[in-house]
């Protein structure tokens, strides 16, 4: 398959990122977006791509790639996409707009143009209600996660119309020539990575609410300690926007009423006020956090927001040993387990914010996706964690992870007890340190994981260190270290 030129509706964020990104590979970009200035027609779509040329870190890999990208608007260019092998849309979470917009799109795309919605919110089947079967044949969901360029991940979601051979040609190109994490989801409510990632977030913010635990306290246990992102949870929520996290938790808690913690995504009394008081984080430049005064010596402060007072205060500092123990611990198994198995004060917080996420995301097998190895594809590549929750319930132990939770009073996931009843031991079948088969949550009986012969392995040979053969292979696109990046996705809020 080749795409040669794709053509992009929505300048925001989201849109803007796609273009530098999908341009720095080559491909020769439409931009378009709403008329806001008659005198101005292409006037959002100009400083978009203003705004990237000046973007830290850099959203496109080499200024001159920009160079790929044209501005226009939604009113008068709709047939620069005649010639677009890929329509990407990106326009506000509003399903009347998104239908309007394809109606006056569809006459205007080539035979065979694929064309995608960047939505995390709206269902599929119902974005291409009313549209033909060409149409509808060609229709996908492209879910990628915000800053495009380095967070890998993108949920790609299809109909029963769309060819299976076609879909899957499609997803080899978004890889190799995107270099992309092509995780395949069903259309269910904010797919996989935002289902599980913010109900984390979510249910960690009603729990530091309701016990008083300072949000820099949380974070503490809950960035790097934890072989996370450096910007742990809340940290992250003021990167990608606080209100991106609350339309998120919106979404779950409207949609899913069959949800069983379906109050996790409610709102906080505390989370209205940050949205009714603009506290949304680094786009405002306030909001769990913000930037304090320089010191004595000229070095950045950073205070956190006080639920009790609401005011910036200088952030809390817990002297916790096994923080810095953990700092030694380059294997993110070991220090994910050393932390969680200490009996110390930080080691319990961090396993009280993550084991209610362990069961959630047990009980989305089935709903979100198939099995367990796409959650941890999706929650690693999309919030930039280095394990997943499956891959953290193998590496802890099911057995003790399950005993603990019982003594602890804490739901256990239906799948679990059943898995423990049949005497299995985990999620995966591994070798040699990597995973070679994955349970199936239908018949409990583990699937093979297929080789992906794209990737490298690296042997040792007979008599070298220890052991012999394969010792170690790296997954296809298996995130680096990459720390303090956001993994919610950013949405244009501009109507239109």
């Amino acid at each position: 398959m080749k795409i040669q030129k794709i053509g992009i509706l929505g300048s925001g964020v989201m849109g803007s990122g796609i273009a530098a990104h999908v341009a720095s590979a080559g491909c020769q970009v439409e931009l378009l977006d709403i008329v806001i200035d008659e005198a101005a027609p292409d006037k959002l779509a100009q400083g978009a791509l203003a705004a990237l040329a000046k973007s830290r870190p850099a959203l496109a890999m080499h200024p001159s790639f920009l160079k790929r990208i044209r501005p226009g608007n939604l009113r008068d260019h709709l047939d620069r996409l005649s010639d677009c092998d890929w329509v990407v849309e990106v326009v506000k979470e509003d399903l009347a707009i998104k239908r309007e917009l394809y109606g006056r799109l569809e006459p205007k795309l080539k035979p065979g143009a694929w064309i995608s919605s960047n939505t995390s919110g709206i269902p599929l089947k119902l974005l291409v209600e009313g549209r033909t079967d060409a149409f509808r044949s060609h229709f996908v969901i492209t879910h990628f996660f915000n800053p495009v360029r380095y967070l890998r991940l993108l949920e790609f979601v299809t109909g029963p119309e769309v060819d299976a051979a076609e879909a899957q040609a499609f997803r080899v190109w978004l890889e190799e020539s995107l270099g992309k994490e092509v995780v395949p989801a069903f259309d269910s409510p904010t797919f996989i990575g935002n289902r599980i990632g913010i109900h984390s977030i979510m249910a960690t913010l009603h729990m530091a609410l309701a016990e008083k635990i300072p949000f820099e306290v949380v974070d503490s246990v809950l960035g790097d300690a934890a072989a996370r992102a450096k910007s742990a949870a809340f940290r992250t929520a003021d990167l990608a926007g606080v209100d991106i996290l609350a339309a998120t938790a919106k979404n779950v808690y409207d949609l899913c009423p069959n949800d069983e913690v379906r109050d996790a995504f409610k709102f906080p009394e505390f989370l209205q006020y940050m949205l009714d008081n603009k506290l949304l984080g680094n786009k405002t430049k306030q909001g769990f956090f913000k930037k304090g005064p320089k010191d004595a010596k000229g070095k950045k402060s950073f205070l956190a927001l006080d639920p009790a007072t609401r005011e910036y205060l200088p952030q809390v500092k817990r002297d916790w040993p096994i923080l810095k123990e953990l700092k030694g611990i380059d294997d993110p198994a070991e220090k994910v387990k050393t932390l969680l198995t200490s009996d110390t004060e930080a080691g319990k917080l961090a396993w009280r914010c993550i084991a209610p996420n362990l069961t959630y995301a047990v009980n989305r097998l089935g709903e979100v996706t198939d099995g367990p190895l796409n959650v941890d594809r999706a929650i690693k590549n999309g919030f930039a964690f280095e394990l997943g929750p499956f891959e953290l319930w193998d590496i802890l132990g099911l057995e003790r992870v399950a005993a603990r939770m019982k003594f602890e009073e804490m739901p256990l996931a239906p799948l679990v007890e059943q898995m423990l009843a049949k005497g299995i031991p985990g999620f995966y079948r591994w070798e040699h340190g990597v995973p070679v088969a994955q349970l199936n949550p239908k018949t409990l009986a583990f699937d093979p994981i297929l080789e992906d012969r794209r990737v490298t392995i690296l042997k040792r040979q007979e008599g070298q260190g220890q052991g012999s053969g394969r010792e170690r292979q790296l997954p296809a696109h298996r995130p680096g270290r990459r720390r303090g990046l956001p993994g919610l996705p950013q949405q244009d809020e501009r109507p239109g």
